[in-house]
């Protein structure tokens, strides 16, 4: 009997040692996540801001700018290096850049069964979405009420941060657009069938 009760005592001493250290460790664990989660959206918030200054700045000179591109062809007026990070807290990232055109506003006005299902109501001329692309994923969003041209264009891990203020010419219409990142092609949608 007696060593049947050692044994249990010892099973038991054992048992809340592991319950101990399985507690410290969630809690460890639970501290370095949100100092991560902190120092993430910290530094997205900074880029995204940094991004939204330099589109502000970029649209106004672009905008002022006389130049009228012939017929079926585009003009770089302007470029901006952003210099982004390689990473942010060790994680990838991305930016984007988002003109809320009217299938933009259509999708985020997305109803199922006659309820609205999507949060956003009134969309904005555009947006800046900054987010991680690993765990823990985090988003930061700016709206740039004020910017009545196309914007468009991602960055990854700050890979082609240059930001780009074009004007084309379509059919003897001048279109002005702000890109962001690498792009082959200028795109703008009017509506879909």
């Amino acid at each position: 009997m007696k060593g049947q009760s050692r044994f249990v005592g010892y099973m038991l001493t054992v048992l809340l040692s592991v319950l101990v250290l399985v507690s410290i460790s969630a809690l460890v664990y639970g501290l370095y996540r949100t100092a991560l989660e902190r120092e993430v959206t910290a530094e997205l918030t900074q880029m995204a801001t940094q991004v939204k200054d330099n589109v502000i700045k970029i649209y106004e000179s672009g905008k002022n700018s006389k130049i009228q591109p012939s017929n079926y062809t585009s003009v770089l007026i302007t470029d901006i290096d952003l210099n982004l990070p390689d990473n942010v807290a060790k994680l990838n990232y991305e930016i984007d850049l988002i003109t809320a055109s009217s299938l933009y506003s259509y999708i985020t006005a997305a109803t199922i069964g006659g309820v609205n299902v999507s949060g956003v109501k009134d969309a904005s001329l555009a947006k800046i979405i900054a987010k991680t692309t690993q765990d823990p994923i985090i988003k930061v969003e700016f709206d740039l009420p004020n910017i009545d041209i196309i914007i468009q264009g991602k960055v990854r891990n700050g890979l082609n941060d240059f930001l780009r203020y074009y004007k084309y010419n379509q059919n003897s219409t001048i279109y002005d657009t702000v890109i962001l990142g690498q792009s082959d092609i200028i795109i703008r949608i009017n509506s879909i069938s």
